[in-house]
């Protein structure tokens, strides 16, 4: 198994985001002029404690 398989399965999702996962999050950022300041992570809950 490579590293970076090894590394997925630490995921909460268990997988790598597809490149319309992230489109959409940024489509849904750009959409919204209420949200400002923030960071917004789409990383399939990789940083959830």
């Amino acid at each position: 198994m490579l590293h970076w398989q090894i590394w997925v399965k630490t995921f909460r999702l268990g997988r790598v985001g597809e490149a319309d996962e992230v489109a959409k999050a940024i489509v849904m950022i750009m959409e919204n002029s209420y949200i400002t300041g923030t960071t917004i992570d789409v990383d399939g809950g990789v940083l959830l404690p």
